[in-house]
């Protein structure tokens, strides 16, 4: 089961956890897993007035890498209120802006490969949009993904490597003394032997 983080429009006046605390504990507790939705963390804080790559900092912080089993991209509208600002609405209606591209390739860079699925359900374009947007994903990501598989490779290899060396490292320490107790008996016999000789001709 992945639960995943919404996007938000409004905040409470008092909460003792923030989104990212409060999803890293309900994982600890339920051992449930996690859907990132890297849109709706932008979305989220850019509307809250936060900066998004310290908003998904704090969520790879909080939230075990093991238990993030995908990720979400998607596109979203940018509306204005009568105030001046602005609101950001999830509508996965559009390619995915460059800030959310970045955001998750940051993502990527922290959890290593995982599942990414861009969301495009509303105001659904010709096909061939929705396959540039697919190949974008693929130029944008496959670099990352590929020093992320390569460097696990490297980790497993020097995993084995250092398994290697203490096992047949201690391998050839129990033969070097083997071979130490070994060549001290076969000293001691050979004195032995002289010695016992060397009563023999004096006796004679």
């Amino acid at each position: 089961l992945l639960i995943e983080n919404p996007s938000t429009y409004l905040r409470f006046a008092q909460s003792a956890l923030s989104e990212a605390a409060f999803l890293g504990a309900l994982v600890r507790a339920t051992d449930c897993g996690v859907l990132l939705d890297v849109n709706n963390i932008y979305v989220s804080a850019r509307n809250h007035g936060q900066d998004p790559a310290a908003v998904l900092a704090e969520f790879l912080r909080e939230i075990p890498a093991e238990a993030v089993g995908e990720l979400h991209l998607a596109g979203h509208a940018v509306r204005a209120l009568d105030d001046g600002r602005e609101i950001r609405i999830d509508d996965h209606g559009s390619r995915v802006c460059p800030d959310v591209w970045a955001l998750g390739r940051s993502a990527l860079a922290a959890l290593g490969p995982r599942p990414v699925l861009i969301e495009w359900d509303s105001a659904i374009p010709a096909f061939s949009v929705l396959q540039q947007e697919a190949k974008l994903l693929v130029r944008r990501y496959i670099d990352e993904v590929i020093f992320q598989v390569g460097k696990q490779l490297k980790d497993r290899l020097r995993l084995v490597q250092r398994t290697a060396r203490d096992h047949f490292g201690s391998m050839a320490e129990e033969l070097h003394r083997s071979l130490s107790e070994a060549l001290t008996s076969a000293k001691a016999a050979a004195g032995s032997y002289t010695a016992t000789r060397d009563e023999r001709v004096i006796g004679l």
